[in-house]
Order: C-alpha cells, then structure tokens, then sequence
C-alpha cells in the first residue's frame, strides 16, 4: 500500500467560526461554512484541505490520506484485515462530507483518526483565494 498524497486535515476549535475571517484574510485562503456548521478551507481546486469543525478544545481530529484508487483502497484493507488492525468504511454521508468517492478509517495508538481515501472531488478552475495571492508553496 503507497500512500500518494497529504489530502486533507480536520481540526477541531471554540473558535471555527473565526476562521470565516482568519483563513481568507491572512493565510490567503477560500472559505466556506458547510451545512454541518465547520468551516471548510481551500488553497486550490479540491473540496478542501482544512476543515475546522467547532469542538471544546484546539486539536487535530484526523489526516486524510490519498491512495490513488478504489483498488488501492481496497487493497489497504486487505492488508489491514490481515494484520489484525481494525478499521471502518465510511458512510456515504461520511464519503459526502469529506469530498471523497470511499475512505476507510483507523486509528493510530495515540488515538488519532487516519482516513485513507480515493477519488477526492475537484473541480478546475474553481479556487477563489481570498485576497491577492501568487500561489501557495
């Protein structure tokens, strides 16, 4: 199993909704509030890269992992499934939230989420950064 790609982080924080602001304003970020009340961050074309979903404390809730395909995917349970390592499929609702077609999800030892997914949702030439920026590096 190879993992591709960082694809996204969720967060948690008492103050997600500044984000609204912060992420545009001084990181050059897209925002958007979600139907769930998290605030959704883009630095390009992806669904998104950063959710910060409000919570009682500032903390990492999971990291999404891309794996390439469904049969990467697959395979990744597989290999888990054998070496005895427990794991969910997410929901469709759960697969909707995140802006992916399938993820499965376990948990390290310290007790954080780690998402392994495939087909993250992108649609070109969507990103709209919020001030003036060249990029993001």
């Amino acid at each position: 199993m190879l993992v591709k790609a960082l694809g996204y982080v969720g967060v948690e924080s008492p103050d997600a909704k500044e984000w609204l602001a912060f992420g545009p304003e001084v990181l050059g970020m897209e925002a958007v509030e979600a139907s769930s009340g998290s605030v959704l961050l883009r630095i390009d074309d992806a669904d998104h890269r950063i959710a910060v979903h409000h919570g009682d404390r500032n903390r990492m809730l999971y990291a999404g992992w891309d794996v390439g395909s469904e049969d990467a995917l697959e395979a990744a349970g597989e290999l888990l499934h054998k070496r005895g390592i427990g794991f969910e499929v997410g929901t469709e609702e759960d697969c909707a939230a995140r802006g992916v077609l399938g993820f499965l999800t376990l948990s390290d030892p310290s007790g954080l989420r780690h998402e392994l997914f495939y087909g993250q949702k992108v649609v070109p030439g969507s990103f709209r950064p919020g001030r003036a920026i060249s990029g993001f590096v």
